[in-house]
């Protein structure tokens, strides 16, 4: 709920330098003070702020800013809250305009403190469904650890044990596709990608548990449920609570 508040609050502030900046008395330009290195073809100016607004125009970095956080009030999605878009363009608007908000922060607090079982509820679904279907695909199988996988290829190496390092190619995605993670970006590793090197007891429950049951060279498509991934808290902004997680995995090497 924390990172909710922290996200909104951040809306505001902007909002309101925006607003703050738009009312400031617009200045006579002052002229521009010549320096010896004027015949290099380089203006320098008396004002310190000069170099950034020539380097970057203030409307350019403030449309950046905040289309970002548009982006990750509606990332707030994955976080299980599906966010009504007028109503945050209407306390936006109203935050920026300096009107009285429609709510307290007692009430704004008590509110996302009801709504998150609900949230998390959600979630929770969402990954069991996943689960439930996917198993029921050709060539499923599933750890007894909870953890389902798909041979893609199979080695002939040894195993690695659980406080061994190893050489892997991976990549993370979520149920939705996004990848969020990787040590290679195509479709399979190319040969200039170079794989992570890791101890396996350092890694998430399900990578582990997933890997000592590999050989050397086998490629599989693991599905992680949340609670051998990151659980209830996630791995904001990219990874929700509650979030299944997929990789695409092959055992290069066992370190010795």
């Amino acid at each position: 709920m924390r990172q909710w508040l922290v996200m909104l609050s951040l809306v505001a502030v902007v909002g309101f330098a925006i607003a703050q900046d738009d009312d400031k008395p617009k200045t006579k330009a002052q002229p521009k003070a010549k320096k010896a290195n004027d015949d290099l073809g380089l203006e320098l100016e008396a004002d310190p702020n000069a170099l950034g607004k020539k380097l970057v125009d203030k409307k350019e970095l403030l449309d950046k800013i905040s289309y970002a956080l548009g982006q990750q009030i509606g990332q707030m999605k994955q976080q299980g809250v599906d966010v009504d878009p007028k109503r945050v363009i209407k306390g936006l608007e109203d935050a920026m305009q300096g009107k009285e908000a429609e709510f307290s922060e007692e009430e704004i607090k008590q509110a996302f403190a009801a709504y998150e079982p609900h949230r998390r509820n959600a979630m929770v679904k969402v990954g069991e469904d996943f689960l439930a279907a996917n198993k029921e695909k050709e060539g499923i199988k599933t750890l007894p650890c909870g953890v389902q996988y798909k041979v893609l290829v199979s080695g002939k190496g040894a195993s690695p044990k659980a406080t061994d390092t190893v050489k892997v190619h991976y990549k993370g995605r979520l149920i939705n596709g996004k990848v969020f993670d990787g040590s290679y970006m195509g479709e399979t590793p190319a040969k200039r990608d170079k794989p992570a090197e890791f101890p396996l007891n350092g890694v998430i429950k399900g990578f582990k548990e997933s890997l000592v049951k590999m050989k050397t060279g086998d490629r599989w498509t693991v599905y992680l449920p949340s609670e051998l991934a990151y659980g209830e808290r996630g791995s904001p902004p990219t990874i929700g609570p509650h979030a299944v997680l997929i990789f695409d995995l092959e055992l290069v090497e066992i370190v010795e």
